[in-house]
């Protein structure tokens, strides 16, 4: 007898039980490609984050050769100010020099802090020379020869110093 019902549905027609189980199948394939999707949108909004701070570095970054050879030109100002023939000739060289630093200092250019005196740190100084000096503590920097620079607190060029023996 229960052949007979089952023989007398339409072609197209489903039990309950076998409906059940189809629309549970799909669920789960539609729970599936959701966590694909929102997995795929999580990664790509950490690529965008990644990104974005990948160009702001660099974007720093850009001018840090550009930056490292007006370091020279610094220098030579210094120089310049040093062996001035008159006050006036000093002042010049002074102020385009200052006029230089502020510029160099918008895009993130940081004197390193030297001065006799103070302790070495190997990841700010550069020793060219021991000098014999009974006055201060071993280690402890004498001169400095040439001033050092940090770029968006990397340092891109080492002050150089002098240090006691």
């Amino acid at each position: 007898m229960a052949q007979e019902k089952e023989e007398k549905k339409p072609e197209g027609e489903q039990s309950p039980t076998q409906s059940h189980d189809e629309l549970a199948e799909c669920q789960k394939l539609r729970d599936e490609y959701l966590a694909g999707w929102q997995r795929a949108r999580a990664d790509f909004i950490n690529y965008q984050k990644q990104e974005e701070e990948r160009l702001r570095v660099l974007a720093q970054f850009a001018n840090q050769g550009l930056i490292i050879d007006l370091l020279v030109v610094l220098d030579s100002f210094d120089l310049a100010a040093a062996h001035a023939s008159s006050d006036q000739e000093r002042r010049s060289f002074e102020l385009i020099q200052s006029q230089l630093v502020n510029v160099l200092k918008k895009s993130g250019l940081e004197k390193i802090k030297a001065s006799a005196g103070d302790a070495l740190n190997p990841e700010f100084h550069e020793v060219v020379a021991a000098v014999p000096d009974g006055s201060q503590v071993p280690g402890a920097i004498c001169e400095v020869v040439s001033c050092g620079y940090t770029l968006h607190g990397k340092v891109v060029r080492a002050a150089r110093v002098k240090v006691k023996e």
